[in-house]
């Protein structure tokens, strides 16, 4: 299924063993639960993840499914925020842009922009690897009780890191980000 005008997601489940993919912006908001189940969701456009009216705002992934971002996903959300279960994919950009806590316990691999410019962006429990890219912090915190993995790209910025943090293979750290 392939989606190339504005859609919005405020509840429900991708089932099955296809592939949803939104090559238009996608809107996720509401307080239920989005499910992704057997299937595997593609962002190659703009995704604003936000309007939540409550503190119940879930993103969950089954085991065997994954969220591709190949675009730009912002997360805006005026209330703590979870990613669980699955993979979540980042080859795009992205944004943490609220005072808030999101917290992924997905797998969550990075090789596009990881930018968190406010808030706290947690990866407890989220096997965080990045092999690409970088993971640039602009005045939000990045927290983790479980390794960040970086074997490639930049771990960048000026924030708050609290976090065992495994710099390795190609990957540079540069404070306050210098090149």
């Amino acid at each position: 299924l392939t989606l190339t005008g504005a859609s919005t997601w405020t509840g429900g489940t991708h089932t099955g063993a296809g592939i949803s993919q939104f090559n238009g912006p996608l809107a996720i908001s509401g307080t239920t639960t989005k499910t992704i189940s057997g299937s595997r969701v593609v962002n190659a456009a703009s995704t604003d993840w936000s309007g939540n009216a409550g503190a119940n705002n879930t993103i969950s992934i089954a085991s065997t499914s994954v969220f591709n971002n190949t675009g730009t996903f912002t997360d805006a959300n005026t209330f703590n925020s979870t990613i669980t279960g699955g993979t979540f994919n980042n080859g795009g950009t992205f944004n943490k842009q609220s005072g808030t806590t999101t917290t992924v316990s997905s797998v969550f691999n990075n090789t596009g922009t990881v930018d968190i410019q406010t808030g706290t962006l947690s990866l407890s429990g989220s096997n965080f690897s990045q092999t690409a890219g970088v993971t640039q912090l602009t005045g939000g915190a990045l927290v983790s009780t479980t390794n960040l993995n970086f074997l490639g790209g930049r771990l960048a910025g000026s924030g708050t890191i609290t976090a065992p943090v495994i710099v390795s293979g190609t990957a540079a750290l540069t404070p306050g980000l210098s090149p």
